[in-house]
């Protein structure tokens, strides 16, 4: 591994913005995993090598903390939620958070996804008579705004308030690839008039979500049960004899915006990449094809077959693996760090490249090429995969995202053929915080008859 500075020049010149994400992973796993840039007079560590990944967010997790303009735009959107909180905070949240993603509480969840995207997908069996669909990523994004309000709430959000969601939030996402320049939060200011704009499109989305929350709270009221993470955590709560839920407190906001944008953009822009997958490689598609209709018969519901589909899981984390939701995850040093390799200075920036982590070639045999089989056999990589974290700061949400994508899946074979779109491109870039493709290329679903 190599201490020497790198000139940051063009690593962050605009012209490579959306493919920063991929230099900062080749800058760091050509050094070894560990790499310095200078840039702006600022010192950046850009970490590839999972073991060195693994030191930082273990030993040394409290002296790095999320900072930046990037941030802070996240946190106007989100609020104090787990996605921008640092140190006990976050770690709080995140025990608040624990016990209405265990194992058993997912599996309760699971049916009621499963009947949400029913309802989605079977809107768009119905106009697809005539032919094939063409499905946006917008579209998949929106389907996965309903899922996310009845998985939460236990009903789901209004049409009106799902266009409004979307609109307000993705917009609020623009701004993010309008500072330059970006991707390491430098430098670290924004428009007065872009701020302002932001603070009123995330008011609107926050009074969406806090009417939603009075909804609940007035049908628990009524003592109707729902099978959602709002009444798992109360219960939850009440059971261990805590003070129940004081919902209009602030923390308890943070929770419900923590709850709802941890899992709303990357849950959906995981399926965006499976399908663009199955388009352009069709042996792909029969695999998974043959898989769950061997398994999905009249007598045997979905969630009760997820454990079987193991060659459908291994897919899924493969494209998990080349296509991370969030390819790199920035923080900064708040004091001297000694660690394995040396001394990070405090003020440094540090990026734990997850793209980089995942393109190793000290850790993956052929990084580059698409192989389901590296996850078959139960074969975990559990320190060599990063797309949730590791440790205590690893993603709660980690079987439920998974669990998710595999029952979309799933819904989609038994109800349409993926059209074989061997030009469909994937290619990827990262305009602003998610892995995005290169183009908006629609996919192709044909009804199965």
């Amino acid at each position: 591994m190599t201490t020497e500075f790198i000139c940051g020049k063009e690593i962050f010149s605009p012209k490579n913005r959306p493919i920063r994400y991929k230099l900062f992973a080749k800058t760091a796993n050509k050094a070894g995993g560990v790499a310095w840039i200078k840039f702006l007079q600022k010192n950046i560590l850009v970490v590839s090598d999972p073991l060195v990944a693994k030191e930082l967010y273990t030993k040394h997790a409290s002296g790095l903390i999320r900072s930046g303009i990037s941030n802070g735009i996240i946190m106007e959107m989100v609020g104090s939620s787990v996605l921008t909180v640092n140190g006990d905070e976050w770690l709080h949240l995140r025990q608040d958070i624990n016990p209405s993603l265990s194992d058993l509480a997912v599996d309760a969840y699971l049916p009621s996804i499963a009947d949400s995207y029913v309802r989605r997908l079977d809107n768009w069996f119905e106009g697809s008579s005539s032919g094939a669909i063409s499905i946006l990523p917008n579209d998949l994004l929106a389907s996965s705004y309903y899922v996310k309000s009845r998985l939460i709430f236990g009903n789901e959000f209004s049409d009106e308030e799902v266009i409004s969601l979307v609109d307000n939030d993705t917009t609020c996402l623009a701004y993010l690839a309008k500072i330059a320049p970006s991707g390491a939060n430098f430098p670290s200011w924004i428009p007065f008039s872009a701020k302002n704009s932001i603070k009123k499109l995330t008011g609107m989305s926050a009074k969406i979500l806090l009417k939603n929350l009075d909804d609940y709270l007035i049908r628990r009221g009524n003592c109707i049960e729902d099978i959602c993470i709002l009444d798992s955590f109360y219960g939850e709560r009440l059971a261990r004899g805590r003070c129940p839920l004081q919902f209009g407190q602030q923390k308890q906001i943070d929770l419900i915006r923590t709850l709802f944008y941890s899992s709303v953009a990357t849950t959906s822009t995981t399926i965006v990449w499976a399908l663009r997958i199955l388009s352009a490689k069709f042996q792909v598609w029969e695999i998974i094809k043959s898989e769950i209709d061997s398994l999905l018969t009249d007598d045997r519901s979905l969630p009760d077959v997820l454990p079987f589909m193991h060659k459908t899981r291994a897919f899924v984390l493969e494209v998990m693996r080349c296509y991370p939701a969030v390819p790199s995850i920035l923080k900064e040093a708040v004091s001297d760090i000694s660690c394995s390799f040396g001394v990070i200075p405090k003020g440094s920036a540090v990026i734990v490249s997850i793209h980089g982590i995942h393109t190793n070639p000290l850790y993956w045999q052929n990084p580059a090429e698409f192989s389901m089989d590296r996850f078959e056999l139960n074969a975990s990589h559990h320190e060599t995969f990063w797309t949730f974290g590791l440790g205590s700061h690893a993603c709660p949400g980690r079987m439920l995202a998974i669990s998710e994508v595999m029952i979309v899946l799933a819904l989609l074979v038994r109800r349409f053929c993926v059209v074989s779109q061997p030009s469909m491109s994937l290619d990827a870039n990262c305009p602003s915080i998610f892995l995005e493709p290169m183009d908006s290329q629609a996919f192709l679903l044909e009804p199965r008859l």
